[in-house]
């Protein structure tokens, strides 16, 4: 790898080891998504009053363009050696796995549950056993399956260990072509798989997950990669105020209503992030204190764990007191309420331990801190 052109156009130029924004927005990202599948799941009818609701799952792309931004920042000269690379995909197997492998064994046990007729799942082909394997090696999502299986939205994190792999490949013309050759690129790039997935009928590439879905991810993470390399340069001579992030970020959801600019709050969403980068020096933000940054700590279990917790919970619902209805709403609120709760004590108390005796990383909290990733 060439080491001096990464000191010149690679190193972030900010002071931060970790833009505690961020770990704000992936809060509110994380539970833009569980609305989005509780309002579906619990027939809260939002999308009547806001359409945007029904779109709601294009903030797995937000995740990726976060996590692109924040793997480079921490690893762009660390993965040139085969050691390196060892030691970045250790790292990030420490992140991902452990809690994907106990939500999995959670679906594994419903499913034995239902196999011996002790219970009827609505979705009973996510429980098909063919599908266990591509799950346990966390390929769900590149294209071996037919469809959704066991924790559906562990599909994104399939993408995100494809991304992890191919880091370097990615990080290689980001670091060396022209911005706008780098941006024409993943213009090129989407319209390529935009049309062979029509072509396939297989729906857009913003829709891909379990089928591809790790391709669809590569865009966005390319974008967070080029947001790491450019826009900290920039901090030293833009500072954009937090009011200006925070209606980036708007407009983008606001976007989602019409499916023409789908695209455009994707791109939005990366703009966000970028812009969140320059903000950083602009003075405090909620977004960036304590409490939040505790939240966005656990978003990843957030978004992990909450179809799993809501699975008893609407079973009684639907047999006892109905879907769509005010009770139906105030259960949904009380299982989010208790989501966010118990996915900060996993975050404490399961995966901090566990990444630190996979990473190898004895006690120290802040190693794991530095090397932490947005995933979703």
């Amino acid at each position: 790898m060439d080491r001096s052109f990464a000191e010149d156009r690679s190193k972030p130029q900010f002071e931060h080891s970790r833009y505690r924004a961020l770990d704000g927005y992936r809060f509110i990202a994380a539970s833009l998504v569980v609305l989005y599948h509780y309002n579906l799941d619990f027939g809260l009818g939002i999308e009547a009053y806001l359409p945007a609701v029904k779109k709601l799952y294009a903030l797995v792309d937000f995740f990726f363009v976060l996590s692109g931004f924040v793997i480079a920042t921490s690893y762009i000269d660390r993965v040139g050696t085969l050691p390196q690379y060892a030691t970045f995909m250790r790292r990030r197997f420490a992140r991902l796995y452990p809690l994907h492998a106990v939500t999995l064994l959670a679906y594994v046990g419903l499913a034995i549950i239902m196999a011996l007729g002790l219970a009827q799942a609505n979705h009973a082909d996510f429980f098909r056993w063919s599908a266990l394997p591509a799950n346990i090696l966390l390929v769900q999502a590149w294209g071996f399956l037919s469809g959704p299986s066991f924790n559906v939205v562990s599909w994104s994190i399939s993408a995100e260990w494809f991304l992890y792999l191919v880091f370097p490949l990615l990080a290689w013309p980001a670091r060396r072509l022209p911005p706008l050759a780098s941006l024409g690129l993943v213009a090129a790039f989407i319209m390529a798989l935009e049309l062979s997935r029509r072509a396939g009928g297989i729906g857009g590439w913003a829709e891909a997950s379990y089928d591809f879905g790790m391709l669809r991810a590569v865009p966005s993470f390319y974008a967070g990669i080029l947001i790491a390399i450019y826009v900290p340069r920039l901090g030293s001579r833009l500072v954009v105020p937090w009011t200006a992030v925070h209606v980036i970020f708007l407009v983008a959801l606001a976007c989602l209503m019409v499916d023409a600019l789908h695209v455009v709050a994707l791109a939005l969403f990366a703009l966000t992030v970028a812009a969140a980068v320059l903000a950083e020096n602009s003075g405090p933000t909620v977004m960036g204190g304590t409490r939040m940054g505790a939240l966005g700590d656990a978003s990843y279990g957030i978004y992990m764990i909450h179809p799993l917790i809501s699975i008893p919970i609407l079973v009684v619902v639907r047999s006892k007191i109905g879907l769509g209805t005010p009770a139906a709403a105030m259960i949904a609120v009380i299982t989010y309420v208790f989501v966010v709760w118990a996915a900060m004590i996993i975050h404490r108390k399961f995966e901090m331990p566990m990444r630190r005796w996979i990473a190898g990383e004895g006690s120290s909290r802040k190693a794991i801190k530095s090397s932490s990733s947005v995933t979703a």
